[in-house]
């Protein structure tokens, strides 16, 4: 489960962000119909493509897509700390949404969040399973995306190593968007120096959505090709990564908002 230990080393990667004040009550997500896969991996998960009923879209890392959400609201997930700039947030909450032979299993779920509601929003969520394995979600919503220029959207992305929550880092990049060549950048700024992720890809204008497959993971001293997949919500984006093994060694998230 997201002990406190874990939040409070993901939490390293938020500058001027303050300690931990503990979960709140219970939630249960109720999950969703059947989501588009975009890729399925050996050992049975995979990526999926979401939409939910409240309008949000993103993208989701998850062992099964019975167990998705078919609704997300920040207002179940009592907040905990909020950046300097007050549009970042992190929050966290007790969830009750394994069903086991044992019965119902008590979960956590850690939530990083920019934005506000009535404008554009990115979350991305990380929530534990009963076989100590984190499922993600990443989503958004909102505003109006952007038809020329390019914009730099500062992102915060959590990855983990073999979807174990101890594993898991916070770090900050800059994704440079060029809305005129539907092209994006990423790797030109890493906060805390936790990975570098490099490479290009790119943005189809009809979807919103970003893409590649040829990005370059650098992290505990190896280099993975990674696989990017996300949207853009105005002036938000979300989305999620993994390396391109069969079942692969890192998994990750991302939300970011322009600086533009």
């Amino acid at each position: 489960m997201l002990y406190n230990k874990w939040i409070s080393k993901a939490l390293l990667g938020l500058a001027g962000v303050a300690s931990l004040y503990g979960c709140g009550g219970a939630s249960t997500p109720v999950t969703s119909q059947s989501a588009p896969i975009v890729k399925t991996f050996s050992d049975g998960s995979g990526a999926y493509k979401v939409s939910l009923s409240n309008g949000m879209s993103g993208h989701a890392i998850y062992d099964s897509s019975a167990n998705i959400p078919s609704n997300f609201s920040l207002d179940d997930y009592p907040l905990t700390h909020t950046a300097p700039s007050g549009s970042f947030t992190v929050r966290e909450q007790t969830y009750y949404n394994w069903s086991t032979g044992n019965g119902v299993v008590t979960g956590h779920a850690l939530v990083y969040s920019y934005g506000y509601p009535g404008g554009s929003t990115a979350s991305m969520m990380f929530y534990d399973t009963p076989d100590n394995n984190v499922n993600i979600l990443s989503l958004g919503s909102g505003g109006t995306t952007p038809t020329s220029g390019i914009y730099t959207y500062v992102t915060k992305v959590g990855v983990l190593k073999n979807g174990q929550p101890s594993s898991l880092v916070i770090d900050t990049i800059n994704v440079q968007t060029d809305f005129n060549n539907n092209t994006f950048t990423t790797g030109t700024y890493t906060a805390n120096n936790s990975f570098i992720l490099t490479g290009n890809g790119t943005f189809n204008s009809s979807t919103n959505e970003l893409n590649s497959s040829n990005l370059n993971l650098s992290i505990n001293g190896g280099v993975y090709q990674t696989t990017l997949k996300g949207e853009i919500h105005g002036h938000r984006s979300s989305g999620i990564l993994h390396t391109n093994e069969s079942t692969p060694v890192y998994i990750g998230a991302f939300i970011g908002s322009t600086t533009n």
